[in-house]
């Protein structure tokens, strides 16, 4: 009897198997509704369906990491232009206007009480540092004194001054130096920002596709353990049956029971593993901010496709090493390294300068005559 009961389950076993892929088919062409993971209560919010390109399209508008990685290449945008400004003109101006009066203590002193002086300055120069490491500054000096001395020639008294300086690094500083150092090592931190953006992209879109993938396959392993659930009810409908009937010892539904018990669990498992998979991906695509963030489910259109392909390693092996990003982030790094090394290694040598000065001045005004002089006096 015992024999008989178990070659009715393997038989029922094997009718269910060779329907499966039937009742897949089936369900896919729309001839029979997909089985779906049951309603927990709390799915009460809009369902969205979504293939696995609109979840990586919606993880590259909405992931918050790739959005705070896309701030970095504009935070170094402004290092680069910051670097580029040491290379600008420097225009400044002085203006200056003084006044003086000292008492005559003597008959040198130019007056008889006291000798007003007054001097009105003007400074206008510019400096620029030139990207060949030179730098030069061009300065126009020029001020008008009045003053009530005697003794004085000219009254008001004129005066320019023009300069030129001009300094050329010869051996130290002439290749590479700090404002330099500065900018390469600016435009090389902008590629890395801009290889770590890639790096994040590729990253969150691996992880995207694993996440969905993973819950495709979550509601799939909820399918069949619904399935060996329905099985494992139906053999103890029928094994009760047969006790009803008496070709059956009570004693043998105990396990058949205790394979409901097991399927059972199996749902559950299955149905919170569902959650996991669709919270991940939830984190993954949609911004936090957003109202439905929480209320919103998630139903994969797609299935997995199952699909042999051929690899060519040595195709492979030439892509990655063109295409990696980790490769270019650690070739990005040695170039870093490398004008840190220059710049250093530069400041080790004799400091040979050739310098160009050029001065010109000029004073004039209105003379004062002896007679003049004195018919001030009087």
């Amino acid at each position: 009897m015992r024999h008989a009961t178990d070659r009715i389950v393997v038989t029922l076993a094997a009718a269910l198997v060779t329907l499966a892929p039937a009742v897949s088919v089936l369900a896919q062409s729309g001839q029979l509704p997909a089985q779906t993971a049951p309603a927990s209560g709390q799915d009460s919010g809009p369902v969205r369906r979504i293939s696995v390109d609109d979840a990586v399209q919606l993880a590259l508008e909405q992931n918050l990491g790739i959005q705070i990685e896309r701030v970095n290449p504009r935070i170094q945008d402004v290092a680069v232009a910051q670097a580029r400004s040491l290379w600008v003109p420097t225009a400044s101006s002085t203006l200056s206007n003084n006044s003086t009066t000292s008492q005559a203590i003597s008959v040198f002193s130019g007056g008889q009480t006291e000798v007003n002086d007054s001097r009105f300055t003007t400074v206008f120069g510019v400096s620029q540092l030139l990207p060949t490491g030179a730098n030069y500054s061009v300065s126009w000096n020029n001020w008008r004194a009045t003053s009530t001395n005697i003794f004085n020639s000219y009254n008001p008294q004129l005066s320019s001054t023009l300069s030129l300086n001009v300094t050329q690094p010869l051996i130290r500083n002439f290749k590479i130096d700090a404002a330099r150092q500065q900018l390469e090592l600016s435009r090389k931190d902008r590629d890395a920002s801009d290889l770590q953006l890639r790096s994040t992209i590729v990253a969150t879109t691996r992880n995207v596709k694993n996440a969905y993938w993973e819950l495709v396959y979550q509601i799939s392993s909820l399918n069949a353990a619904q399935q060996s659930l329905d099985l494992a009810k139906r053999v103890l409908g029928d094994n009760e049956k047969r006790v009803q009937i008496g070709t059956m010892a009570p004693i043998d539904i105990v396990e058949a029971q205790s394979e409901v018990a097991r399927n059972e669990e199996s749902v559950i498992i299955a149905q919170a593993a569902i959650k996991s998979a669709e919270d991940q991906l939830r984190a993954l695509i949609y911004n936090p901010s957003s109202p439905d963030f929480w209320t919103l489910t998630i139903e994969p259109s797609e299935t997995a496709p199952f699909q042999a392909q051929t690899v060519n390693v040595d195709e492979a092996m030439s892509r990655a090493a063109a295409n990696r990003v980790d490769i270019k982030q650690a070739l990005n790094g040695l170039e870093h390294s490398d004008i840190n090394l220059r710049y250093y290694r530069n400041q080790s040598l004799p400091d040979v300068s050739a310098q160009l000065t050029y001065s010109s001045a000029a004073v004039g005004g209105i003379l004062l005559s002896p007679v003049t002089s004195t018919a001030a006096e009087l």
